[in-house]
């Protein structure tokens, strides 16, 4: 399968009709793949968003050039689109982000309307909305990828817009538009969360944002117990574990996104998700808080590995073996490693990522998610100042229309690839005691793994902490 998709890749990068390319498609594509695998341009969803943000305060302009967070206080945002009458609103925009504000020039925003003016771009409206640069991601490619393929799981999803962002006259690149997630959640016309909570690294739990028709202490008991629910995890077995975890989290779509994980080999995500709370059977008996999940940052996808593995001491360290039987990418949580350590609950998540895959091959939902982005991305992959930004995005040079293109042609048949091979280990695994392949873990292990992971978060922290040089903008 490696020499096959190395010769397509070979083929479609020159345009030769090679044998190999041809059985290739025959082998594993649709007729619907084999359509998308050219660089033809598909036909566009809709016209190129543009974002016009002038800024007059010449402090603020320096300023969000930093590594250090900064806020402008007052900044005029157009907002043209085809079909719609200009947008022109007072906002008031910061700096976000850790990585990416240290080591990118391309800043990430989140911008608020200075009045009850709501902005409206594509189809993401709000009075606060966040533009991601996604420096670390090729236009935002892996991220629409994989939010359209969780959508396709039946797990709740960011839907991006593609926007081009100009301040002062310069273009800064294309953009993802969203709303912030506990947003996304708490203002939807079918919200029935009470609270919006991150995962970090260490399995530590932290608030976002709550109802705020509820009290703003709301959030502490949903802090309190899936913080617990992760310790039991640690403790429970069997029945107990798989009876306890299904009364408060949707463990079904739990489980489909660590499926989805291993299927778009996604390097880092045990930080990258936000479970938002509810009470189900309200003023009965039966009474109890209940999670399900809302997963983002996604731009990890298509890693050789998982995160930290060639560390020493990491979790993820020598478990190349044991991630192949259990497909399970990572084991930084602890919810996580309960899955791949008990035989009940890996024979619960056999199960459930066997029918996912039956249900995204049905549902063509790899073919039909590229298809889409291609449609999404291409009125923007002729504006020569958004190829340029891919000098200052972790590519350092400027993106080429055809390879991406032709990236994006080829994720389908090395999704697909990924697929068969899920399949079958999937079909290995059922003719198994499944006591075999569950993750067997010292005690020494365990604390180690644990100990990483809490320094991996204590660093995290330091370098979230405000710099205490004072900034003028603050005040």
């Amino acid at each position: 399968m490696k020499t096959i998709r190395k010769n397509l890749l070979t083929s479609l990068t020159t345009g030769a009709a090679t044998a190999v390319s041809t059985f290739a498609i025959a082998m594993f594509a649709s007729p619907l793949q084999a359509k998308i695998l050219n660089t033809e341009t598909p036909e566009a969803i809709s016209g190129p968003i543009r974002i016009e943000i002038t800024i007059e305060d010449n402090l603020a302009i320096e300023a969000i050039k930093t590594s250090e967070k900064a806020e402008v206080p007052q900044a005029t945002m157009v907002v043209i689109q085809p079909g719609q009458e200009n947008q022109n609103i007072k906002i008031k925009m910061s700096t976000r982000g850790l990585t990416s504000l240290a080591k990118f020039s391309r800043k990430n925003f989140n911008i608020k309307s200075k009045d009850d003016q709501k902005i409206q771009i594509g189809q993401i409206k709000g009075k606060a909305l966040v533009l991601s640069a996604s420096p670390e991601d090729i236009l935002g490619t892996k991220n629409k990828f994989a939010y359209k393929m969780l959508m396709f799981a039946g797990i709740r999803s960011f839907n991006p817009q593609y926007a081009e962002v100009v301040i002062n006259g310069l273009s800064r690149g294309l953009y993802f538009v969203t709303k912030s997630a506990d947003d996304e959640i708490l203002k939807a016309t079918d919200n029935e969360a009470e609270c919006v909570v991150r995962r970090r690294y260490a399995d530590k739990i932290e608030e976002k944002g709550h109802d705020k028709d509820l009290d703003k202490d709301i959030c502490d008991k949903y802090v309190s117990a899936l913080t617990k629910l992760h310790k039991k995890a640690e403790k429970l077995k069997g029945q107990e574990l798989l009876d306890t975890l299904s009364k408060t989290l949707n463990l079904e779509a739990y489980m489909k996104w660590i499926a989805l994980n291993y299927l778009l080999k996604n390097g880092d995500y045990s930080d990258e998700v936000f479970f938002f709370g509810k009470i189900l059977g309200k003023g009965t008996p039966n009474e109890r808080l209940y999670f399900d999940i809302l997963p983002w940052d996604n731009d990890d996808i298509d890693s050789a590995s998982a995160h930290f593995a060639g560390i020493f001491g990491s979790p993820n360290h020598g478990r190349d073996e044991v991630s192949r039987k259990t497909l399970i990418r990572s084991f930084e949580s602890s919810l996580d490693k309960a899955i791949a350590k008990d035989p009940v609950m890996l024979r619960m998540f056999f199960d459930v990522a066997s029918r996912l895959m039956n249900d995204l091959a049905a549902k063509s939902a790899i073919q039909h998610s590229v298809r889409s982005l291609i449609a999404e991305l291409t009125p923007y992959l002729e504006n020569q100042d958004i190829m340029n930004a891919g000098v200052e995005d972790s590519v350092r040079r400027p993106h080429n229309r055809n390879e991406i293109l032709q990236t994006l042609n080829l994720r389908i048949i090395d999704t697909q690839l990924q697929m068969a091979k899920m399949n079958q280990q999937l079909a290995e695994n059922a003719g198994v005691d499944i006591e075999e392949l569950t993750l067997n873990e010292s005690s020494i292990r365990s604390f180690f793994d644990k100990a990483f992971m809490s320094l991996v978060q204590w660093a995290t922290e330091v370098k979230r902490r405000p710099v205490q040089t004072p900034n003028p903008l603050y005040q």
